[in-house]
């Protein structure tokens, strides 16, 4: 009698092990893949908010410089002082109080020491 033969499968499990761990690696580059691209795209809409905004504040911005700019102006000042009924006048010379400065006094370096050096020899 011949002697009997091993079961042979059809397919080896070695490369049924190594084709699993291939299209794993590839399901898990392209869900990777996705999910970066994804990301990418939610920060270009986020810094297109963000440029938006600063444009919005860049405007505002401007809008409030002028108004303080106007607000300070001397006929704006004026208006408002007749408005409320302040009674303010202009200032006269002889109000100007021009005060002094202190002088300071530096201080004064210690006196240096001389340092005895070697006669010269023959």
């Amino acid at each position: 009698m011949p002697a009997r033969k091993r079961p042979t499968w059809p397919v080896h499990p070695v490369m049924v092990v190594i084709t699993l761990a291939v299209c794993g690696f590839l399901l898990a580059a392209a869900v990777g893949y996705i999910l970066h691209r994804n990301r990418n795209e939610q920060l270009g809409r986020a810094i297109a908010a963000k440029e938006v905004e600063l444009r919005q504040l860049s405007l505002t911005n401007q809008l409030l410089d002028a108004r303080i700019k106007f607000l300070r102006s001397q006929s704006a000042i004026e208006r408002q002082v007749n408005r409320l009924q302040l009674p303010l006048k202009p200032m006269r010379h002889d109000q100007i109080l021009v005060l002094a400065d202190p002088v300071v006094a530096l201080p004064v370096a210690p006196p240096s020491l001389e340092l005895a050096g070697r006669p010269a020899g023959p």
